[in-house]
């Protein structure tokens, strides 16, 4: 452990509480807490269905002659033209 090879006494325990003091004494450093993954957020990860999925944009894009500049970058949030997040 990189603390504790950098300690002189090597029977020292890193206590429970560590890294609470450690950021009280480093107060410009934020722990946040992550909230647990979405099972279909998960599932929708999978590079098998991301690449079946553009596959099958693929073949709708062939089969309906769709030009480039009909083509739009939209999630939950709506679209704005050249921009993404």
């Amino acid at each position: 452990m990189i603390l504790r090879d950098q300690s002189d006494d090597l029977d020292q325990v890193i206590g429970k509480n560590w890294i609470t003091q450690f950021l009280d004494r480093h107060p410009n450093l934020v722990a946040k807490f992550s909230s647990a993954f979405n099972k279909k957020r998960i599932k929708a990860s999978d590079p098998k269905i991301i690449a079946d999925h553009f596959r099958t944009l693929g073949g709708l894009i062939r089969k309906f002659n769709i030009p480039e500049d009909m083509w739009f970058n939209m999630d939950e949030k709506g679209f704005m033209m050249g921009k993404s997040d």
